[in-house]
């Protein structure tokens, strides 16, 4: 179990730190969103 356990949050936290950059690079949608926020209220 806890072999399970630990390859199971390595494989979630790796999937926190890559899926971000898939989507922002994938989705150029994303990227607008985020400079509208930053740049506007």
């Amino acid at each position: 179990m806890t072999a399970l356990a630990t390859i199971g949050v390595f494989a979630f936290f790796l999937l926190l730190v890559n899926v971000p950059r898939r989507a922002s690079a994938r989705i150029p949608g994303v990227r607008s969103v985020l400079r509208r926020r930053r740049a506007g209220p």
